[in-house]
């Protein structure tokens, strides 16, 4: 898990898996997943972005790998913004773990009404 925000009910998180980005939203227990190409070797750029009209995506060095239309989402999740790490297990992954390494540069940009 390298990013994630909310709960079992609400929620996003961003994990690595098997050389893959993950993108995955929960919202009122319905699960939507979006997954990258395979990502390059390190050093590299993520970024993930679920848009006011509902259109998720994924940015690899800032090249579009993978979008889909999930409809708009009318409410932000709850809990805290956690880096690295999960307690809300969104995407109920067995195997996913928290994430060990270096991370760096992060920045994250939450922008809501």
């Amino acid at each position: 898990v390298l990013a994630a925000q909310g709960d079992k009910m609400s929620g996003w998180e961003m994990s690595a898996k098997e050389g893959f980005l993950i993108f995955g939203v929960r919202r009122v227990r319905d699960l939507y997943t979006l997954k990258s190409v395979p990502l390059p070797p390190p050093p590299f750029k993520i970024c993930v972005e679920l848009s006011f009209d509902g259109v998720a995506s994924i940015r690899i060095n800032d090249l579009s790998v993978s979008s889909e239309y999930w409809g708009p989402f009318i409410s932000n999740p709850p809990g805290e913004l956690m880096v690295g790490s999960s307690k809300s297990g969104i995407l109920r992954e067995k195997d996913i773990f928290d994430f060990e390494g270096i991370l760096g540069p992060v920045s994250v940009e939450v922008i809501g009404k």
